[in-house]
C-alpha cells in the first residue's frame, strides 16, 4: 500500500473537501483495499470435513428457496445451532450460484468489506460525538475522527486473525452478526443523539431490529445490551450517577435488548445440546474453564500482536496444570490491565476502562465458561471483539500524528509515522494473504494444522484420514486414525472410521472388532452399534441387526437411523407395514432423511401404493442428491398409470445422472413402444442389449417387424 494512503485525513488534495466528501472517499477507499487483499480467497474450495459439508454441500435443506425452507430455517436446530438469517444467507448464495464456491467466497468478501467500512463509520461516529460535545474548539481535521477510523478500520479489515472467519464459508454467521451488531450499535448511535422524538423512536426500532437479526445470525451478540450501557456511561454520559436510581432509566430502556439476549440464549443451550456439542462440565471442569478464560483474553491480544501460527484448531493441553508459568502469567496480565484502567478511570480518562470492558465482555460467549467442543480459542472469535484493541491504536496513532503538528521537527515524525504504519499494514496484508493460502481445502488445511500441534489435535488426523479415505487411500486413513488414537486412546470417532475403513477393504472381521471396541468403551455410543448392524444386515444375519437397532433405541428413543435400520431389516423380511411404519418414525425424527424418503418410497411401491411413492421419492429428491435410481423408479411408476410423457422425462434424466445405464435403455424402449414410436423403441432395445440388458425374448420379438422397417 503506497504511504501517502495513510495521510488521506490530512492530504493536501482532500483540504477542500467537506468532512462528509472525505468520509465518503476513505470508506470507498477501505473497502476496496479490504476486498483486494480477500480476493484470493475465491481460489479455495469449501472445507467440507469441517461444517462446510454439513452447512452447506451436504445441507439439502437450503437448495430450494420456498416457504417450506424458511419455516425450516426458522424452526430447526440443524447441526447445533439456530441461526436463520445464516441459513437463509446460504439459500440464497445457492439459489444464485449452486455449489461454485468461488461465488460463496464472494458473498463472505463482500460482507466483510461492508464490515469493514461499518467499523469506520462508527468510530468516526463516536469520536465526532464526543470531540463535539467535549472540546468544540477541536481543530475540524480531528473533530471528525477520520484518522482513527481509518487506522482502526484498516486494522479490522487487514488483520489475518480474521482469516478464519472470511475464508471459511461457514462462518458466514460471524459476518452477518458482526454486520447486523454495527448496524445496531450505528442506529443506537443515533438514537441518543436524535433531536426529536420521531427520528428517536425510529433509531430505537431499527437498532433493536438489527439486535434481533444478529443474534439469528449467531448468538455471540447476545453481549450487546451491556456494551451499550457502557457506552452510555462513556462516551455518551448518558448516566446521572452510578446509583440504582441513575442506572433505571437505561436498564428499562435495554429491556427490549435484554429480552431477545435471554430467548437467543435458551434457543442456542437447547440446540446445542440437542447435538451434543457442549461439553459436560466432567470434560472440562469449572477450574479449567475458569483459567482457560483469563489465558484466552490474553490469548487473544497476542495473535493480534504477533500474528504467526494462526491455526484452525487451539487445543486444550492433555494435562491441564493450573500453576503452570503461563496461566499465572495470563492471569497477572489480566489483573494488571484492570488495575491500569481503574486508575485512568479515577483520572477521568475513562476510554481505558470501557474499551477493556468490551473486550472481555464481548468475549464473554466464546471464552469457555460454556464449552463447545474440545478448542481452547479461536481465531473467528476475535472477529468484534478486535474493534477495541484496534481503536485503542488507532487514537494512539492520531495522538501522535497531532503530537507532530506542534513539534518542529512535526515534517519528519509524520513522515516515520506514515512510514511505519504503511509497513505495518503491508505485513499485515501479506500474512492475510499468506492465511488465506491455509483454507485452500480441507486437505490443505489440516496438514498445516498438523505441523502447528503434531502430537495433540486428534481432530486433525482424523479429519485428514476422512479426505483420504474419500480418495480411495484407505491405507494412508487408516494410518491417520491409527496416529489420532496414540494422542487420544479413547477417541470413539477413531475406532469407527477404522471399522468404516476395513469394511470398505472386505475386511468385515476387523471392522466388527473396532466398532466392538468403540461400544466396549461407551455402550451408549449410537454410532459404532449403527455400523455393527449394517455389518451384520450385509452378512444376512437380519435378525442380530435388528436387536442392535433396538438396542440403540432402549438408550436412544429419537435415533432416526436406528428406525431406518429397522424399516430396511423389516421390508428384507416382507414386512412391509412394519417397514414403512419405521421409514415414517425415522422422517418424523428427521424430516429431511433423504434416505429414508427414498426407501419409503420402494416400501410404498410394493405394496401397491404408487401415489404414496411418487410423493416419497418427490421428497428425496428434494432433501438429498439426484440418483438415477430414483428417476427410474419414479418413471415407472409414471409409466404404470399411463403418463407416459412424465416417464420418458424420468428415464431421460437417469441417463443423464448415469449415460451408460442399461435399465433406462429398455425403460425407454418399452415406453416409446406403448407410445407406438417404434423407431425409438428399436433403438433404445439394441441400447439396453449393447449394454448386457436382459431383454425379455417376447418384448424383442414384438420390436422384430419394426426394426426390419427400419433397415429398409
Amino acid at each position: 500500500m503506497e504511504a501517502s494512503s495513510i495521510s488521506i485525513a490530512a492530504g493536501k488534495g482532500l483540504k477542500n473537501l467537506t468532512p462528509n466528501r472525505k468520509i465518503v472517499l476513505v470508506a470507498t477507499t477501505i473497502f476496496l483495499i479490504s476486498m483486494l487483499v480477500y480476493l484470493p480467497s475465491m481460489h479455495n474450495d469449501f472445507i467440507d470435513v469441517w461444517d462446510d459439508g454439513i452447512y452447506i454441500v451436504e445441507n439439502h435443506h437450503i437448495r430450494i428457496l420456498d416457504l417450506k425452507f424458511l419455516q425450516w430455517a426458522l424452526t430447526s436446530f440443524y447441526a447445533g445451532n439456530w441461526h436463520p438469517v445464516t441459513w437463509i444467507s446460504h439459500a440464497l448464495d445457492v439459489a444464485l450460484w449452486g455449489l461454485d464456491a468461488r461465488m460463496h467466497h464472494l458473498t463472505n468478501i463482500i460482507l466483510h468489506a461492508m464490515n469493514t467500512v461499518l467499523v469506520f463509520f462508527l468510530v468516526v461516529g463516536l469520536i465526532s460525538r464526543v470531540r463535539k460535545r467535549d472540546i468544540p474548539k477541536v481543530p475540524l481535521q480531528a473533530g471528525t475522527g477520520i484518522l482513527p477510523g481509518f487506522i482502526t478500520a484498516l486494522l479490522f479489515g487487514l488483520h489475518p486473525i480474521h482469516v478464519e472467519s472470511v475464508a471459511w464459508m461457514a462462518e458466514r454467521k460471524d459476518l452477518l452478526c458482526a454486520l447486523f451488531v454495527l448496524l445496531s450499535m450505528l442506529k443506537y448511535l443515533q438514537y441518543t443523539s436524535a433531536d426529536s422524538k420521531r427520528k428517536r423512536s425510529v433509531s430505537f426500532f431499527l437498532a433493536l431490529l438489527f439486535f434481533a437479526l444478529a443474534l439469528m445470525s449467531k448468538p455471540m451478540a447476545v453481549t450487546l445490551p451491556v456494551i451499550l450501557i457502557l457506552l452510555d456511561i462513556y462516551p455518551f454520559k448518558r448516566i446521572g450517577s452510578f446509583s440504582l436510581k441513575g442506572l433505571r432509566p437505561l436498564l428499562v430502556e435495554k429491556i427490549p435488548f435484554f429480552a431477545l439476549s435471554l430467548v437467543s440464549g435458551i434457543l442456542t443451550i437447547i440446540a446445542q445440546h440437542s447435538s451434543g456439542v457442549t461439553a459436560p462440565l466432567v470434560h472440562h471442569g469449572i477450574m479449567v474453564r475458569f483459567v482457560n478464560t483469563v489465558r484466552t483474553l490474553v490469548f487473544y491480544l497476542w495473535k493480534m500482536v504477533f500474528p504467526f501460527e494462526l491455526a484452525p484448531f487451539y487445543p486444550f493441553p492433555l494435562h491441564f496444570d493450573p500453576t503452570d508459568a503461563i496461566y499465572i502469567v495470563s492471569f497477572m496480565i489480566v489483573l494488571g490491565i484492570t488495575i491500569y484502567c481503574i486508575r485512568m478511570w479515577r483520572k477521568e480518562k475513562h476510554i481505558w476502562l470501557i474499551i477493556w470492558s468490551i473486550y472481555v465482555i464481548s468475549l464473554l460467549p466464546v471464552v469457555g465458561i460454556i464449552q463447545v467442543s474440545n478448542q481452547a480459542a479461536a481465531d473467528r472469535y476475535t472477529y468484534l471483539p478486535g474493534i477495541a484493541p484496534f481503536l485503542l491504536i488507532g487514537l494512539g496513532f492520531e495522538w501522535i500524528w497531532l503530537k507532530g503538528c506542534s513539534e518542529k521537527s512535526s515534517h519528519l515524525l509524520r513522515r516515520i509515522s506514515v512510514i511505519c504504519v504503511s509497513l505495518i499494514f503491508g505485513c499485515l496484508s501479506y500474512l492475510t494473504v499468506r492465511q488465506i493460502k491455509v483454507w485452500t481445502n480441507g486437505e490443505v488445511l489440516w496438514k498445516y494444522e498438523i505441523g502447528i500441534f503434531p502430537d495433540s489435535v486428534a481432530l486433525a488426523y482424523i479429519n485428514l484420514g476422512c479426505i483420504y479415505s474419500e480418495k480411495g487411500l484407505l491405507d494412508e486413513a487408516i494410518q491417520l486414525y491409527e496416529r489420532a488414537l496414540k494422542i487420544n486412546p479413547n477417541y470413539l470417532q477413531a475406532f469407527v472410521n477404522l471399522g468404516n475403513e476395513y469394511r470398505k477393504k472386505g475386511d468385515a472381521g476387523r471392522a466388527e472388532e473396532f466398532y466392538q471396541k468403540a461400544i466396549k468403551m461407551n455402550p451408549e455410543y449410537a454410532g459404532a452399534r449403527l455400523h455393527i448392524a449394517e455389518v451384520w444386515m450385509n452378512q444376512g444375519l437380519i435378525e442380530k441387526a435388528v436387536l442392535e437397532y433396538e438396542k440403540i433405541l432402549d438408550t436412544n428413543p429419537t435415533s432416526a437411523e436406528a428406525h431406518y435400520g429397522l424399516g430396511v431389516a423389516c421390508y428384507g423380511k416382507g414386512k412391509l407395514d412394519e417397514a414403512i411404519m419405521h421409514y415414517q418414525k425415522a422422517l418424523d425424527l428427521k424430516p429431511g432423511y433423504a434416505e429414508a424418503y427414498y426407501n419409503l418410497g420402494v416400501a410404498y411401491g410394493s405394496s401397491g401404493m404408487p401415489d404414496q411413492a411418487l410423493s416419497a421419492y418427490s421428497m428425496a429428491l428434494r432433501f438429498g442428491p439426484e440418483k438415477p435410481e430414483i428417476h427410474n423408479n419414479l418413471g415407472s411408476i409414471y409409466g404404470a398409470k399411463g403418463m407416459l410423457d412424465d416417464a420418458l422425462r424420468e428415464f431421460q434424466k437417469v441417463l443423464e445422472l448415469d449415460p451408460e445405464n442399461a435399465t433406462a435403455f429398455y425403460n425407454l424402449s418399452v415406453v416409446y413402444s406403448m407410445k407406438k414410436q417404434y423407431a425409438m423403441a428399436v433403438q433404445y432395445c439394441d441400447k439396453a442389449l449393447k449394454h448386457h440388458y436382459p431383454v425379455p425374448n417376447a418384448f424383442f420379438e414384438a420390436l422384430e417387424p419394426y426394426r426390419l422397417s427400419t433397415v429398409e
